[in-house]
């Protein structure tokens, strides 16, 4: 374990200098490989200087990040808190600095109506959260034939990928298990800390990185990624087309985007019916958040995306509980036969766009 020094001390060095320890140890301490991907949720400025508190030579557990402006960043449970400051969890915040002799910021939180709605309810959500939606049947059979398909063919072992939005980990771990880095940002303390668990239950640490943080303002670096995965993301936020012009900001020239949401399908409205019918789990977003595939090309257009769009899922996913496994696999391949169909294409429920970045394409880091 580290000593507990104030920032003072000067024990705070600088990314080269951490990565030069880096290379002594050879390990990947949280702090060290985030601190050179991030940016102040401040000033917006990168360069941030690590300063641990507690961790061991691998990783950090707790720290603070500091910015050229005078901002700090608490890292606490191997998280880095980089929302920005207005929609910043004063209580913790202040306990935090009160702990470390740091000066505490008395500023109000500022958060909208929807990010506060969806931060209690997640806060008090995340054990049924995972149970019933990471864990549902139908998200196993889209994650198959959807998501994991995109990896294989997109991303090799060593890519580093950002994923907005990453929640309980879900993608997560998928992008772990295949020798992926990533950096998984999400605006609930509470769901990141679930996924810091899954990751260190894999024994992947090494490959994972969790950031407090919003889809509107994504704290890292531009140009900087291989891939994006924005998997059911956009339609809880508050500004979507701006979320995801952000997210391809970060992605580096010739990077890959994956984006996965509800389809605005004439038919949405009954299946939003089933579901508050007959409830397989509690949703908490904008009711009136879907989006056309149209509209989610343009928006990748827009951003400097060459993209595509592929429409799914005709059946409600109450049938994806009747019927598991390899059957399910099936019933969605043969379902979405629809969507070859001009007249039933746009009755899909789910819209999935991938794409790649235009610009010279260079190798990964």
């Amino acid at each position: 374990m580290y000593a507990q020094p104030s920032l003072e001390e000067g024990f705070g060095i600088s990314v080269i200098e951490a990565m030069a320890c880096l290379a002594r140890r050879g390990g990947a301490p949280m702090n060290v490989l985030t601190a050179a991907l991030l940016r102040c949720a401040t000033c917006g400025r990168g360069g941030l200087e690590v300063h641990p508190f507690d961790g061991d030579e691998r990783r950090v557990v707790e720290g603070a990040l500091t910015c050229s402006c005078g901002a700090w960043h608490r890292v606490e449970g191997r998280i880095a808190d980089l929302m920005p400051p207005a929609l910043r969890d004063a209580e913790r915040t202040s306990a935090f600095a009160r702990r470390h002799g740091l000066p505490a910021d008395d500023g109000t939180r500022a958060l909208s109506t929807n990010l506060r709605e969806q931060l209690e309810h997640f806060a008090g959500y995340v054990d049924e959260y995972e149970r019933l939606i990471v864990g549902s049947p139908y998200h196993a059979v889209q994650d198959a034939l959807k998501f994991e398909p995109w990896l294989e063919r997109e991303l090799r072992a060593g890519a580093l990928v950002l994923e907005i939005g990453c929640g309980t980990g879900r993608q997560t771990t998928a992008l772990a298990r295949r020798g992926i880095r990533s950096l998984g940002v999400d605006v609930s303390e509470v769901m990141l800390a679930r996924a810091r668990d899954k990751v260190r239950a894999m024994g992947r640490e090494e490959l994972v990185d969790l950031v407090l943080g919003t889809a509107e303002r994504p704290p890292v670096l531009l140009d900087t990624f291989d891939a994006c995965v924005i998997n059911g993301t956009l339609h809880h936020v508050d500004d979507p087309e701006r979320a995801l012009r952000e997210a391809v900001a970060r992605v580096r020239s010739g990077g890959k985007l994956f984006v996965l949401d509800n389809h605005a399908s004439p038919v949405r409205p009954l299946f939003d019916w089933l579901m508050h019918r007959f409830p397989l789990y509690e949703e908490h977003a904008h009711e009136d958040r879907r989006f056309s595939e149209r509209q989610l090309l343009t928006w990748m257009r827009d951003a400097g995306v060459t993209g595509r769009a592929e429409l799914t899922t005709f059946l409600p996913p109450h049938a994806w509980y009747a019927v598991r496994g390899a059957s399910g696999r099936a019933l969605l391949r043969l379902t979405d036969v629809a969507a070859r169909i001009p007249l039933l294409r746009r009755l899909a429920g789910i819209v999935i766009v991938t794409g790649t970045k235009r610009g010279a394409a260079r190798p990964p880091a």
